[in-house]
């Protein structure tokens, strides 16, 4: 197809051509569509958090071996501080339950 015949396309035919949605928010009406968004951006914000907290940023070290071994015990330091403030809340549940 020529160019300007792409040009000349109204969204309704470019969207039986590519596939691609007319205006991004058909799928958005599927049930299956909207869970998978909602845990796309809990990822997104694990992601996040992990990379500008735990990590500080972007990554310096040179070399996949350094980047791997910075990641494992980030993943690590990461893990166990998930654990203590699970424990620290569980702790605190129970001496709310202890003092009614």
């Amino acid at each position: 197809m020529d160019p300007n015949q792409l040009l000349a396309l109204t969204p309704e035919k470019s969207h039986a051509i590519t596939g691609l949605p007319v205006n991004g928010y058909e799928r958005s009406g599927s049930w299956k569509f909207q869970r998978l968004q909602r845990r796309r951006s809990q990822t997104e914000g694990r992601v996040g958090i992990f990379k500008n907290v735990f990590l500080g940023g972007r990554l310096r070290s040179k070399g996949f071996a350094h980047r791997d071994l910075r990641v494992t015990w980030t993943v690590l330091v990461h893990n166990l501080w998930v654990l203590a403030r699970l424990q620290r809340a569980a702790a605190a549940q129970a001496r709310c339950r202890a003092a009614a």
